[in-house]
């Protein structure tokens, strides 16, 4: 029973570890490369794969040959220096037992590995789903900055600019179904004003209000939820956004300097709970960047029908 049981947990963890290690694999060719929106990750998700092909399926086929040729030699050899091991009588397991417990602890410990990796990288899950932007194009000094209408709003329902009477900061303003019911009147001047009015992805009680205020379906939702939401959210076109970089309470300036200047732009950046947020969009235009519209940063997926005139 108990080597059933192992050869069971064997089976399992082992092909769980080399979907994790795939999986892996893909988010960070494409945190490597950057890619942009959905379309892209799956792009160059089949282009790894076709790489994964090209490259390791012949050395599959060559340990095959190998094996097959030389399997029994190796295996004789190996059974011969285990046998010349003179072995305690009082160990508690044997050598073969210590072997399949290190393999099993060493494919629990990728597959755990494996999973965090893939957290970190990117939202391989909501890729799967629906589109969505962890960031923009980069090189382009457009950044996205998504704030909360509630702690905000005095900032945008004034008659001065906060940022400057010249100044043409865009923000992407995050609001729940209460605020589309108590300040619909302020969110439709924001709107027309040119800044984004975002809408929570999974509050299913929004759409309508949303869309009884603005008569359009929304361009971005934000936040990460259930599969079944995100389906139904690029089906109506909307696209979901998620950030780059995420502050809460105080924003470290030189943390955020340095990744903004290493990607030129593209980044998608929500402050929540920012006490001195006005300064802190003031430093990131004085940097030369151009605080703006999701959708000036995040541009749609690149089309894959080709126009008939081309």
């Amino acid at each position: 029973e108990v080597v059933a049981t192992a050869s069971l947990l064997l089976a399992a963890l082992l092909s769980s570890t080399v979907c994790t290690l795939a999986v892996s694999t893909l988010c960070a060719v494409a945190d490597v490369w950057n890619t942009v929106g959905t379309g892209q990750f799956w792009m160059v998700s089949l282009d790894t794969s076709c790489m994964y092909v090209y490259f390791i399926l012949p050395l599959v086929f060559l340990a095959s040959r190998f094996n097959a040729m030389y399997g029994e030699m190796v295996n004789d050899t190996l059974q011969e220096l285990a046998q010349s091991v003179e072995l305690d009588d009082n160990m508690p397991i044997s050598p073969t037992q210590m072997t399949n417990s290190a393999v099993l602890l060493l494919l629990s410990l990728c597959t755990t590995l494996g999973v965090a990796m893939i957290k970190s990288l990117c939202p391989f899950s909501a890729y799967l789903h629906s589109r969505v932007y962890t960031h923009g194009q980069p090189n382009t000094k457009k950044i996205a900055v998504c704030l909360d209408w509630s702690d905000h709003k005095d900032l945008l329902t004034t008659d001065t600019n906060p940022f400057g009477e010249e100044s043409k900061v865009l923000l992407n303003l995050v609001v729940t179904h209460q605020n589309l019911v108590d300040d619909a009147d302020q969110l439709k001047a924001v709107d027309k004003a040119g800044h984004c009015i975002v809408p929570y992805t999974g509050d299913r009680m929004m759409l309508g209000e949303y869309m009884k205020i603005f008569e359009k379906v929304p361009t971005w939702s934000h936040g990460e939820t259930e599969p079944l939401d995100m389906v139904q959210a690029s089906k109506r076109g909307t696209k979901i956004a998620l950030w780059s970089n995420y502050y809460t309470n105080r924003v470290d300036m030189k943390e955020l300097s340095a990744d903004l200047e290493s990607h030129n732009g593209g980044s998608i950046i929500c402050f929540e709970n920012i006490p001195n947020v006005v300064d802190v969009i003031k430093e990131l235009c004085s940097k030369g960047f151009t605080v703006t519209h999701l959708s000036d940063v995040a541009k749609d997926d690149i089309p894959m029908i080709l126009d008939e005139q081309n």
